[in-house]
């Protein structure tokens, strides 16, 4: 009694949040926090700039880069007929350009825009788990809340009738052990109570702690609010496999391969006749500081365009080796992107059957409740009006809790379903701000 008492005022102030310095969290505001601290989504943010930056070096790689170089210091000079010697200094402007080289600058670049697309692609990818593992635990969370409600009024119920049989005791109209069946019931009732608060607690901490929020403070000051709850709505029903060429994870392993394929021709390229075009200049001035005239006089200015062929006569088959490892690391790498691709399938098959299977589960649960609300209305009926034995009401009181709480569990594991359908098909971030 007293502890249904404490529990039922527990519950009350925390759903309530009368305590203004509780803030309040919902799933969208959480996913922002999530997004915000998450270290895996920073690395990915950050691994998605350096492909970028790789990407416009390699693009830049073309151009001619230009050199300033300047010198000042003593210079000495011990020659036969003289010795010199003195403060010295120098300037030297020298460009570089590199035009073409067996076509592997071209490779490159294609490689390192497929890796910018990649590491979009796993940014994307990134963001939809993060997602989904934090709705996976507001479902669970919200499985629970709503399952602590039901063990609060079911208890109410059994705590009811405990006082109707303890009067009735107490006036000799009822045998002792109906009275103490009954103190036992509701005894069970409260511990099973004292657990479901304790679950709904658990579930609450595992989402702060996603969140990053695991200070004792945070766990005081912070309180989630479960997803909202409607029967007769669990979400669209998918009429087919989630899409393999929308899967993410299938995109990557497309570039994947084609980097691979890059990688092979590079090797290649390098037991080819290495043709390069290449060109250069440089414009030298010594004791430059002694103003412009003197720099007219003394400088010195070189220019050439080089094209280069270089043959390998002789490695003793390194070169061929090397390539021959290329194309077999390559079909190695496309085997596992095969294996993995496979594994995708027959994931999205088992996932589209476990819906289906969840959605006739969900069904039948339903229908199970009302009949279970009908035959708890009769028996209680019928346990008033003395044909129907305490037994019998406890047990149809146990029934019905047993069909709410298997109602709401099947439920959030249909949306669970749902949810992991989107993620393979990458939609499950953008499907909660585009309704």
């Amino acid at each position: 009694m007293k502890i249904l008492c404490g529990l039922t005022l527990i519950f009350t102030v925390f759903c309530a949040n009368a305590d203004s310095s509780i803030h309040s969290l919902d799933f969208k505001e959480s996913l922002a926090i999530l997004l915000e601290r998450s270290p895996r989504f920073d690395s990915a943010k950050k691994t998605f700039e350096i492909q970028n930056l790789n990407a416009v070096n390699a693009k830049r790689s073309w151009f001619p880069i230009l050199d300033l170089k300047l010198e000042h210091g003593l210079k000495g000079e011990d020659n036969s007929d003289e010795k010199k010697s003195g403060f010295a200094n120098a300037l030297t402007l020298r460009t570089v350009g590199n035009l073409y080289n067996n076509g592997t600058d071209l490779i490159r670049v294609d490689s390192t825009s497929l890796r910018v697309q990649m590491e979009e692609l796993n940014l994307r990818l990134e963001k939809e788990r993060l997602t989904f593992e934090l709705y996976s635990a507001f479902l669970r969370f919200s499985d629970a809340q709503y399952a602590f409600e039901i063990q609060i009024k079911q208890n109410e119920i059994i705590n009811r009738e405990y006082k109707n049989i303890f009067e009735l005791y107490q006036q000799g109209l009822k045998p002792q052990k109906d009275y103490l069946r009954f103190k036992a019931e509701l005894k069970r009732s409260e511990l099973e109570l004292l657990s479901s608060k304790n679950l709904l607690r658990k579930a609450e901490i595992e989402i702060l702690k996603i969140l990053g929020l695991t200070t004792d403070s945070d766990l005081d000051n912070y309180h989630i609010e479960a997803l909202p709850l409607d029967l007769d709505y669990v979400g669209d029903l998918p009429n087919t496999n989630p899409s393999l060429f929308k899967n993410l994870r299938y995109m990557v392993l497309g570039l994947q391969s084609k980097i691979n394929k890059n990688e092979a021709l590079i090797v290649k390229s390098q037991n080819s006749p290495e043709i390069t075009l290449t060109t250069q200049g440089s414009f030298y001035v010594d004791d430059y500081l002694k103003g412009k005239q003197y720099i007219k006089g003394n400088k010195e200015i070189e220019w050439a365009a080089l094209l280069s062929v270089k043959f390998n006569l002789i490695d003793w088959g390194i070169a061929d080796r090397k390539i021959e490892a290329a194309i077999l690391q390559s079909y190695v790498a496309e085997n596992k992107n095969r294996d993995e691709i496979n594994d995708i399938i027959s994931k999205n098959e088992a996932l589209y059957l476990d819906i289906l299977e969840k959605n006739s589960n969900y069904i039948l649960s339903k229908e199970l409740l009302k009949v279970e609300q009908k035959n708890y209305s009769y028996i209680e009926t019928d346990y008033r009006e003395g044909r129907a034995s305490y037994l019998d009401l406890i047990f149809a009181n146990r029934d019905l809790l047993d069909s709410k709480v298997q109602i709401y569990r099947i439920f959030f594991e249909l949306k669970q379903l749902l949810a992991q359908f989107k993620l393979l098909e990458g939609e499950l971030y953008d499907s909660f701000f585009n309704k």
